[in-house]
């Protein structure tokens, strides 16, 4: 049996289950999805916030640096385009990875520098034009290689 753990988009019937339901739901498909990630097909990431199966810099790299400054309900989804909706859906998945968004390892998830090396990576940068200004002064992982070996853990 094929797992596929893709959160499903949320339709009009769904869009009026209450909030602990969706709540709910999202969290279990997130545990399963987390815990059964090496069985996941190939279009299953973490990284893919919006669930459109594909990690891109535009929707799921925006959605992680408004996030990590605290924006929330519409103002986290504003513009970035209509298949990107749901904010409470997308910001109970982002917060699930809690220090797995510690990019550089230095112990903080901070929007100036773990969601800008996201970013940069989602967006194709790699070596120094993926690190350069953005690696925190106490960060454990501070070359290009083991951040680009730890995003790619991550997006597998």
């Amino acid at each position: 049996m094929q797992r596929n753990c893709k959160v499903t988009r949320v339709n009009k019937g769904t869009r009026q289950m209450g909030l602990i339901n969706k709540l709910s739901f999202l969290a279990c498909t997130c545990l399963f999805c987390l815990s059964a990630f090496a069985d996941c097909d190939r279009n299953c990431s973490i990284l893919d916030f919006n669930s459109d199966n594909a990690q891109d810099a535009s929707k799921d790299g925006v959605l992680v640096i408004r996030y990590l400054f605290g924006l929330t309900d519409e103002s986290l989804v504003e513009d970035l385009s209509q298949s990107v909706t749901d904010s409470t859906l997308i910001s109970v998945t982002i917060n699930a990875l809690d220090t797995k968004l510690d990019i550089d390892g230095n112990g903080a998830v901070d929007a100036l520098t773990d969601g800008l090396l996201l970013y940069r990576y989602l967006d194709g940068h790699r070596g120094q034009s993926l690190v350069r200004g953005v690696i925190a002064p106490n960060a454990k992982r501070f070359s290009a290689d083991h951040i680009e070996v730890y995003l790619e853990s991550l997006s597998q």
